[in-house]
């Protein structure tokens, strides 16, 4: 598997080789370094990228607004910025006594030890943790720490743009939210079809 970009794209799986005249990647570009035939700037800037330890618990609770749907934070984990503690947590369902809730994680910490701090923090608010349901680890936040900043790691970034037959948009070009990548993908499409990124 493999993505060349000599003469135009050529896109290569295990069953079948594609052709495209460009590639646009919405992702983070360090996670297709493995297959990607980077350049060498690519490889120096990309592999500064880091992210977030992000993490997802489905949860059987009792005792937490039952008959409602819900949404609640742990204001004392926000404002102090507590990793591997919940920062908050959505019912989605009123007939269900289901909550998912979301931790700001360490990359050390084990799944164990944020539950019994789940555990913890739920009877705080009257709640029972009654079973894990399901757990989910995100790489979030793409970004890039001071000394990369310092050394023009965005304008160097978006100097790539358009070079190899290839535009990227996604987080590591804005902030990681709906709102903020659709409107740079809205610049990305304008900036490509009217030929203003560097590389064209």
């Amino acid at each position: 598997m493999g993505i060349l970009r000599k003469k135009g794209v050529k896109i290569t799986t295990k069953d079948k080789a594609y052709t495209f005249d460009q590639l646009i990647y919405a992702c983070n570009p360090k996670d297709i370094l493995n297959v990607l035939d980077a350049t060498e700037q690519e490889k120096e800037l990309f592999n500064k990228i880091i992210t977030e330890d992000y993490r997802t618990y489905e949860v059987a609770v009792s005792g937490l607004r039952e008959g409602e749907v819900a949404i609640g934070g742990f204001m004392p984990t926000i404002y102090k910025n507590i990793k591997n503690r919940p920062t908050g947590y959505i019912k989605k369902y009123a007939d269900r006594n289901v909550v998912v809730l979301y931790v700001n994680a360490t990359q050390n910490a084990t799944d164990e030890s944020i539950v019994e701090n789940i555990k913890t923090d739920l009877k705080k608010i009257g709640a029972t943790f009654e079973k894990l349901l399901s757990k989910n680890h995100w790489a979030y936040f793409p970004h890039v720490d001071k000394k990369a900043l310092d050394e023009n790691f965005y304008e160097k970034l978006h100097a790539l743009q358009g070079q190899n037959n290839t535009q990227g948009t996604g987080a590591i070009f804005a902030f990681d939210t709906m709102a903020h990548v659709a409107a740079y993908s809205d610049y990305m499409v304008d900036a490509f079809i009217h030929q203003k990124f560097p590389g064209n």
